[in-house]
């Protein structure tokens, strides 16, 4: 995935390992359940990030799930302090990006073929209401 976040992220490169639930106060969310409280109802969830570009006040990130948890890079991004750009429900109330949506984009897809179980890699380009974000920081 690609994720464009508020913030210079630092470390620049991180392996987030905090498990994941849901929000004890808001139950449509999902939230980082601390190790020893509520395990009950939280699973573990890690995700690598790797900085692409560190902008003035963002910074594009490479995210890798090691597991699949429901908003896992939304909620594991948010939790360190760097939340993704137009995000509503985990994310800054007031962006200095307008962006009808979040700026998360899963750019590769690996998965086996059913038939022969050879595995296949599938690469989406950058969509362009995205790319054009890119564009205006790089100026």
């Amino acid at each position: 995935y690609l994720a464009l976040v508020d913030g210079q992220v630092q470390p620049p490169t991180a392996l987030i390992d905090a498990p994941i639930g849901r929000d004890l106060q808001q139950r449509k969310k999902m939230a980082v359940i601390p190790y020893g409280r509520s395990s009950a109802h939280s699973r573990p969830a890690q995700t690598q990030y790797d900085t692409i570009t560190a902008y003035d006040d963002h910074t594009l990130l490479r995210c890798e799930l090691h597991t699949g948890r429901t908003h896992q890079i939304r909620v594991h991004l948010a939790y360190i302090g760097f939340p993704i750009v137009g995000d509503k429900v985990y994310g800054r109330r007031k962006q200095s990006i307008r962006l009808g949506r979040q700026f998360l984009h899963a750019s590769v897809l690996r998965l086996k073929r059913p038939s022969d179980n050879e595995e296949l890699t599938l690469h989406a380009e950058l969509p362009p209401e995205l790319d054009a974000i890119l564009q205006k920081l790089n100026e």
